[in-house]
């Protein structure tokens, strides 16, 4: 299973080309069907009244497709492991935690500036 950073979400709501690997995960045939997963975080980073609102109604039918992993101790502990050796932010490196302990095959994201395709810990796709 894939985990999402923010921007692809938010790309995919606004439909963004950069956004269609979220989509591909979409099966309308189990329209309640789990499509990834995430940090809760994500609510936080992409539910901004007046930032993008007009999307809202499309990105909380995404956030809604995905399973959001709260942030624990283990991920607030490999965060904190990850923050260190990439020289993440810490909103960063609970997002590609979140995705490592929860062991999604690949972490999606078009943060191109912090994260690095050749991480260790998990497959990064950059989109």
């Amino acid at each position: 299973m894939r985990a999402f950073d923010a921007d692809v979400l938010i790309y995919a709501s606004a439909g963004d080309p950069r956004g269609d690997v979220l989509l591909e995960d979409l099966d309308p045939a189990r329209p309640g069907a789990v499509a990834g997963l995430g940090s809760v975080l994500l609510l936080t980073e992409t539910l901004v009244p007046g930032k993008g609102a007009a999307h809202h109604p499309r990105l909380r039918g995404l956030l809604a497709r995905l399973d959001l992993v709260p942030v624990t101790r283990e991920v607030a502990a490999v965060a904190a492991t990850l923050r260190g050796v990439y020289r993440l932010k810490t909103p960063d490196a609970i997002h590609l935690a979140t995705a490592v302990v929860a062991g999604a095959d690949q972490f999606v994201t078009g943060n191109r500036r912090d994260f690095d395709a050749r991480m260790a810990e998990i497959d990064v796709v950059l989109v």
